[in-house]
């Protein structure tokens, strides 16, 4: 009589070629519906992938690095939101870009930090407190951007409105597109994705391997939340203003992206080039989508694409469910596998 509650060891290999396979299938029906020939019509969705995509790129590789361990970040909306906010807030008062820059990763950093300290050394529970801490940080934006904080020239409802609008063209999408490619590869380069699947396939193993559970944790944690302020800064730039409401509920996207990725939420899985592909799969079928000109008004296209975007994910759960939640039986160190 066979174990039907055995578990089966799915490859990783499996797992990661959801993605690629979902983005070229993307790719086609998108530039089926732009009706323009092909080269052009991939200028055209690069364009509109790296303008509107890029901070969902950020929030999934950074929620990625937390998943793999075995945790879950909710916060990253919350610190983009508050970042997004800070930044036009600091360039209204006439404080450098720069200087506004560094000090939202510096705010990017101390919050990830702070998640890492409550979660690994007071043991708080990470979903409950990242989604508290979020909270804060969108209450709080709402301070700035309302002027409780200072009367100043452009402080609109739940805004703070500027003129930092980019223009994005082929030859800066390219330029974007190739710095979230070197991104993952600098990532890659300091080991820390190999160390969050070993811490999130065993942390037994992974502290006999040398690899300090807590700092991997906190790291994790810091960098996703870095990402997450660098996405805020990147929205005032495409949009020209920081409202507060404009990433609400992306999160839970970026969660579901890094899980199309080959991310598994029980951790031990992870790769960022799948999960890249996820991000840009998401974004492409968008931009199909809006082609299609649902018969629906503006406010609501956003609502009828994550419909789709929903119908499809319960479809790929349903399909490759067992890819995506595989178990793991052992950890990667430095490349190579080391079996439980």
């Amino acid at each position: 009589m066979k174990n039907k509650d055995k578990k089966v060891y799915v490859s990783p290999s499996t797992r990661y070629k959801i993605a690629p396979t979902l983005l070229f299938g993307a790719v086609c029906f998108a530039s089926y519906r732009s009706n323009l020939p092909f080269l052009s019509s991939l200028n055209e969705i690069l364009i509109y992938v790296i303008n509107y995509g890029t901070p969902l790129c950020l929030f999934a590789i950074g929620a990625s690095l937390v998943i793999s361990t075995g945790g879950i970040d909710l916060s990253s909306t919350g610190v983009a939101t508050m970042s997004g906010i800070l930044y036009a807030f600091l360039l209204k008062f006439n404080c450098p870009w720069l200087c506004a820059f560094l000090l939202c990763i510096v705010f990017g950093f101390a919050s990830g930090l702070i998640v890492g300290w409550a979660v690994t050394k007071r043991y708080a529970p990470a979903l409950i407190f990242t989604w508290a801490l979020g909270l804060v940080y969108f209450n709080l934006s709402l301070s700035f951007a309302d002027g409780t904080f200072g009367k100043f020239d452009g402080a609109v409802r739940s805004g703070i409105s500027g003129n930092g609008v980019v223009k994005f063209n082929e030859h800066l999408s390219l330029y974007i597109f190739a710095g979230l490619l070197l991104l993952i590869s600098i990532i890659n380069y300091t080991g820390i994705q190999r160390k969050t699947a070993a811490v999130g396939a065993n942390r037994d193993s992974a502290t006999y391997a040398g690899i300090s559970v807590r700092k991997t944790i906190i790291w994790s944690y810091i960098i996703s939340a870095i990402l997450a302020a660098i996405g805020g800064i990147f929205y005032y730039y495409v949009f020209g203003n920081a409202r507060t409401g404009e990433l609400q509920n992306q999160e839970l996207v970026a969660i579901a992206v890094a899980v199309v990725g080959g991310t598994s939420l029980s951790g031990g899985y992870i790769n960022l080039q799948s999960v890249l592909c996820a991000a840009l799969f998401y974004y492409i079928f968008k931009n199909g989508i809006n082609t299609m000109k649902p018969n629906v008004p503006a406010a609501m296209q956003q609502q009828v694409i994550n419909y789709f975007f929903a119908m499809i994910f319960i479809l790929i759960s349903i399909a490759s469910g067992k890819r995506l939640n595989g178990i793991t039986h052992s950890i990667q160190i430095f490349g190579q596998t080391k079996n439980r």
